[in-house]
């Protein structure tokens, strides 16, 4: 999971530049962990009765950011949970604007009506990222347990549309929505908003005890690596499947395969990007609970190296290190530690992905070059 997000060269530079010196440059803020659906995947569904302790305050949000600002923080993305249901919502996202941090807030939209509308039209982001969960309120009642939820978000995308709000569609796939993927597209581009599709679920982990109907909600293997190519020739109109399956061959067989490492991380954690949860703490990603430092204690500058340092020190999974089939694995260390709870560990669950995806790709293929492939890869597994 990419903790913020570059659009522009000179953007990319400054990423670059700060991945290298290990310098925070943007992250995430996840203002409560509440949220307005039920979504059977999510761990987020806390009622504001069962929190440990209170949410932090505008001020304390404040406060963090003040000092993130000073150590050279421009990117943050505003979350939850739900973000709109933090009380202090409208004042805390204005006066990080007036900072001058580069925003961009994550939503299910099923709470946007004119008014917020006319707010973000006013006060405008770099973007409103509005998660679609189906194609139709059926799917939405099965998934999120909203049987008005996709009605809501449709009319809260075209509400901001009208008043010129950027926006991307995030589609969450599990199996309740998998077969609305091909309509979820189709309403995008009827919209004209750009779209990402996700068919891993990310374990809840210790942030839920309500695994069993996130084990029910997320994909086989095999679906998920069947969804996620089918996105990708969704997304790649005039492609077919053989022409992909060519394409990730060949990029798996050559060094461009070789995904470069930071300790178990290919995205910016720890290196340019950081979490702040709920709670206070600073981590390297939203979906690692520890190293962990609480703002509340230590300012953001000390924290944050201490996060870089610890995650530097830590040894991660060898043997995704070495695996060809990175290249197109989502395999990292949080992935490791969710899915098997070691981050020395491989997250067998993404490797059948993988390797369910490497079959489908084969089977695209004629005989003869399917065979060639297949010797090319296992030269290449047995060098490793």
């Amino acid at each position: 999971m990419e903790l913020y997000e570059t659009e522009s060269p000179v953007e990319d530079y400054l990423r670059a530049k700060a991945d290298a010196l290990r310098y925070p440059l943007g992250g995430g803020f996840e203002l409560l962990p509440l949220c307005n659906m039920n979504c059977n995947m999510c761990y987020v569904r806390h009622n504001v009765s069962e929190l440990e302790q209170p949410l932090l305050t505008k001020e304390e949000w404040l406060h963090i950011a003040q000092e993130a600002k000073e150590a050279g923080v421009l990117f943050l993305l505003i979350t939850g949970g739900e973000p709109l249901l933090y009380p202090e919502f409208r004042a805390l996202y204005l006066a990080l604007r007036e900072m001058g941090f580069i925003l961009t807030v994550n939503t299910n939209a099923t709470l946007i009506d004119e008014e917020w509308a006319d707010f973000f039209a006013e006060n405008p982001c770099r973007r409103l990222n509005v998660t679609l969960y189906g194609a139709s309120n059926e799917t939405y009642d099965r998934l999120c347990h909203n049987p008005k939820g996709f009605t809501q978000t449709v009319n809260a995308v075209r509400l901001l549309l009208e008043r010129n709000v950027m926006l991307r569609l995030n589609f969450t796939l599990t199996r309740e929505n998998r077969n609305d993927l091909e309509d979820m597209v189709k309403l995008a581009r009827e919209l004209e908003v750009p779209f990402v599709p996700a068919s891993y679920l990310f374990p809840p982990g210790m942030r839920s005890n309500e695994n069993e109907r996130f084990y029910q909600s997320r994909m086989s293997p095999r679906e998920a690596a069947e969804t996620r190519l089918k996105a990708t020739i969704l997304r790649n109109p005039g492609t077919t499947l053989e022409e992909q399956a060519r394409l990730l061959l060949k990029q798996m067989e050559t060094p461009h395969g070789n995904v470069v490492m930071n300790q178990g991380f290919t995205c910016s954690a720890a290196r340019s990007g950081f979490w702040v949860n709920w709670q206070g703490n600073l981590t390297a990603c939203g979906m690692l609970e520890t190293p962990s430092v609480d703002l509340r204690q230590s300012d953001f500058l000390s924290a944050w190296r201490e996060i870089v340092a610890e995650v530097q020190s830590l040894s991660n999974c060898d043997e995704c290190n070495r695996c060809p089939k990175k290249f197109f694995c989502q395999s990292c260390a949080a992935s490791c530690l969710g899915e098997c709870g070691d981050i020395h560990r491989k997250p067998q669950y993404l490797c059948d992905i993988t390797d369910a995806m490497l079959d489908i790709l084969l089977e695209q293929l004629p005989a003869e070059e399917r065979a060639e492939h297949v010797r090319q890869l296992e030269d290449i597994l047995n060098a490793r």
